[in-house]
């Protein structure tokens, strides 16, 4: 470049600055450093993978003759629960479909029949564990010598409905034991044995940990045998820690609103 192009492009620089500001001439390199240069490098990774999840996000598949967007089609098909193949509309299926690889109905049922072959197979008088030794659980049947020891009649089932455990208890009492204060206390005792027995054999059953929340309080009717034993039932209810909703028919408002739902998501 001549000496006077030099000196045309100084004036230039002058003119700039006086009437935009000096920093309009400064040259870019002279404030870059390595720390800017990583963090130019960084954006620009950022911006290639926001623009990746664009294409995907806009790339259309063909399909029985039309194009849908494969965002679209992959939400669908993840939709569909592997277990029982049904196509689900809530979004509580979501983490269900993430966590455990099913849907939440198919779920509850896996709970509920681990439970209920803990019952069948440990909860009755005189079962085994793999060892083969007696099963404790901690009730009242349960004696070191069946002919010495004095042996009470007690035993527990187990129901559902929904997300709920209905735990009954019966057994037999002297009606002294009735009218003492702590009776109450000493049946929740029990009751609380046999839901810790269930937990533990649902952990060694399921290898996870199974939440039984108390919901209200023990109801107990006791009956008279005699002058001397009574007979007393109890009914305690549960709700199963992470689960939600009903097992039964779903409400039809409630459907109507999850459509609605994952229509509005399925056009974002």
């Amino acid at each position: 470049m001549k000496k006077h192009d030099l000196n045309t492009v100084a004036k230039i620089e002058q003119a700039i600055s006086k009437k935009y500001g000096p920093e309009t001439i400064v040259n870019p390199k002279s404030g870059w450093t390595k720390q800017k240069e990583l963090v130019y490098l960084e954006q620009i990774k950022t911006q290639h993978k926001k623009e990746l999840r664009r294409r995907e996000d806009t790339e259309k598949i063909q399909k029985d003759g039309f194009f849908i967007s494969k965002k679209l089609l992959t939400k669908d098909e993840d939709r569909v629960c592997p277990a029982c193949f049904e196509y689900s509309f809530y979004f509580k299926d979501d983490l269900y479909m993430n966590k455990y690889d099913c849907c939440w109905k198919c779920y509850m049922h896996f709970v509920v029949q681990t439970i209920q072959n803990i019952v069948a197979t440990k909860g009755y008088d005189g079962a085994l564990d793999e060892e083969g030794k007696p099963v404790k659980i901690g009730l009242k049947r349960e004696v070191d010598n069946v002919v010495t020891d004095s042996r009470l009649v007690d035993g527990f089932k187990v129901r559902f409905q929904g997300d709920k455990m209905i735990l009954s208890y019966s057994s037999e009492c002297t009606i002294k034991n009735v009218q003492q204060p702590n009776f109450e206390g000493m049946v929740d005792q029990k009751i609380a044995d046999i839901v810790s027995f269930i937990q533990k054999e649902y952990r060694g059953a399921a290898g996870g940990n199974l939440r039984l929340t108390k919901e209200g309080e023990t109801d107990i009717l006791v009956q008279k045998m005699s002058n001397f034993r009574t007979w007393y039932q109890t009914s305690s209810i549960y709700k199963i820690g992470g689960a939600q909703g009903v097992l039964e028919e779903d409400n039809p408002a409630d459907l109507n609103e999850s459509i609605k739902n994952w229509i509005k998501a399925a056009k974002k």
